[in-house]
């Protein structure tokens, strides 16, 4: 689960405890919605960081198809509150440094926050407007996007 997970937080610009911490029930697939006219995945956020001035529940898509069928092949068939990583996030680390140190990546340069402000450089990269990518942060300002980009 680990690969799709990071696929998730990746595509769904997540926070690292967002992602960490999902339950088959965050997740609405194509599949599930009847008369679907999108493709993409809902992921529905509880306890986001932002709630204190938003919404107590947030909502992420992925429209990457690759993910999309990797997580309904990994994850479509689990209870609704069956985890999507059965571990601790401290655990989810520790595979992750594993894998970075495997492909031989520099030490210590990227970490699980790192996919948040990954998906964002590569959505900018592919075309999309900074202020539809700050919207999907949810940044209030542009400031605080280019932090994200560095």
């Amino acid at each position: 689960p680990l690969a799709v997970l990071v696929r998730i937080g990746f595509f769904g610009l997540l926070r690292p405890k967002e992602f960490c911490t999902l339950f088959r029930r965050h997740l609405t697939f194509p599949q599930e919605i009847w008369m679907s006219f999108s493709n993409k995945l809902v992921i529905a956020i509880d306890l986001p960081k932002t709630r204190r001035f938003g919404a107590r529940t947030q909502f992420a898509t992925i429209s990457d198809e690759l993910t999309i069928a990797w997580a309904w092949w990994l994850f479509g068939d689990l209870p609704p509150n069956a985890p999507l990583f059965p571990a601790t996030v401290e655990t989810f680390d520790r595979m992750f440094r594993m894998i970075l140190t495997a492909l031989k990546l520099p030490e210590g340069r990227l970490t699980r926050a790192s996919l948040r402000g990954g998906g964002a450089t590569l959505l900018l990269m592919s075309g999309v407007s900074i202020d539809v990518i700050r919207f999907y942060l949810l940044f209030d300002s542009i400031e605080a996007i280019r932090i994200d980009l560095m």
